[in-house]
């Protein structure tokens, strides 16, 4: 399963959706499941952090986190890139949401956790909502 921004974002800014998203990543934790995100995503929640919330002890939080939950971060390649590409132009998604569709597809990820509508048109992947 890949994890998308919104479901870290919900967990560490403690959003409507923090304890469904918590309850996740503790179930797969629990459950020793393999589940990735990308350092895009990673980089988006500390961009998205640091501006809602100032501070760079909440980014280091933010990373310490990340640490603790052992996900595989997917560094994406020119691969994913044009994936992503080509899922810009089939479906009409914007570069973030592309990139992590081309994440998954390059590796064989069928699984997403998300809140974004946004791929529930993309025929390659099962959205999960928490």
């Amino acid at each position: 399963m890949f994890i998308d921004t919104n479901i870290f974002l919900e967990i560490f800014l403690k959003d409507k959706n923090y304890e469904r998203c918590k309850r996740l990543i503790l179930d797969l934790m629990k459950k020793n499941a393999v589940f990735y995100t990308s350092d895009f995503v990673v980089y988006s929640c500390m961009l998205i952090i640091y501006n809602k919330l100032g501070s760079v002890q909440h980014l280091r939080n933010f990373l310490i986190f990340i640490n603790s939950i052992k996900i595989s971060v997917i560094r994406p390649g020119l691969k994913d890139m044009f994936k992503a590409a080509e899922f810009i132009e089939k479906y009409k998604l914007d570069f973030d949401d592309a990139l992590v569709v081309g994440c998954m597809t390059e590796n064989e990820i069928k699984e997403l956790a998300s809140y974004d509508g946004d791929f529930d048109k993309v025929k390659e992947i099962n959205v999960f909502r928490p």
